[in-house]
C-alpha cells in the first residue's frame, strides 16, 4: 500500500501547501482541511506516472519469479536464478537491472559476484497481496485482453 503524507491546519495554510506542492486535494473536515499528498507530495499525474511505470515493471511474469524466489530463498546471485529460470543469464541480468532500478530488489557486491535481495518488507506484502488478488480473480484476468493506448474497449472483448 503507498502512504501518502498528511497534512492538517486552516484552510489557508492548506491551501498555500496545496498550491505549492501541486496535485494535492483539500477535503473540508470541520474547521480544518486535510490533505493527503500522494506519493509524497509529487503531483498527482507524476504521482499516477511512477505508479504506472512500478505496475508496468511487475507487468512480466520473469521478473515477478524473480522476486518469488528472492522472497522464498533470500539473497541469490544471477547464477543461482539462470539455474531456476528458463532464460539466459543475460536475460536475467537485464530484468534484475530493472527490479533494482524500480526499487523492488536491492544488490549487495562481494568482489565479482552481486547478490539480489527483496528491497524491503513493502516489496514483499505488493507481491502476496498480488497473489492473493490473482488467486481470486483467475477467470477475469486469463479473460482480460490488453488494449493499446487511447483505444477505445468494446463490450464483448476483454477488459483492460
Amino acid at each position: 500500500m503507498v502512504r501518502g503524507v498528511h497534512y492538517s491546519g486552516t484552510r489557508m495554510e492548506l491551501g498555500l501547501a496545496a498550491e505549492r506542492m501541486g496535485g494535492l486535494r483539500a477535503t473540508p473536515s470541520g474547521t480544518e482541511v486535510s490533505v493527503a499528498a500522494p506519493l509524497g507530495g509529487l503531483p498527482e499525474q507524476t504521482a499516477l506516472l511512477v505508479l504506472a511505470k512500478a505496475a508496468s515493471a511487475l507487468a512480466d511474469p520473469v521478473r515477478l519469479r524473480i522476486l518469488q524466489l528472492l522472497r522464498e530463498r533470500g539473497e541469490m546471485t544471477v547464477g543461482a536464478l539462470t539455474q531456476v529460470l528458463p532464460v539466459s543469464q543475460p536475460r536475467v541480468s537485464v530484468h534484475l537491472g530493472c527490479l533494482t532500478n524500480c526499487g523492488f530488489t536491492n544488490v549487495r557486491r562481494e568482489g565479482r559476484r552481486s547478490f539480489y535481495r527483496v528491497a524491503r518488507p513493502a516489496v514483499e506484502d505488493l507481491l502476496e497481496r498480488l497473489e492473493a488478488h490473482a488467486a481470486g480473480s483467475v477467470n477475469g484476468l486469463l479473460a482480460c485482453i490488453p488494449c493499446e493506448p487511447g483505444e477505445s474497449l468494446k463490450q464483448d472483448e476483454g477488459c483492460c
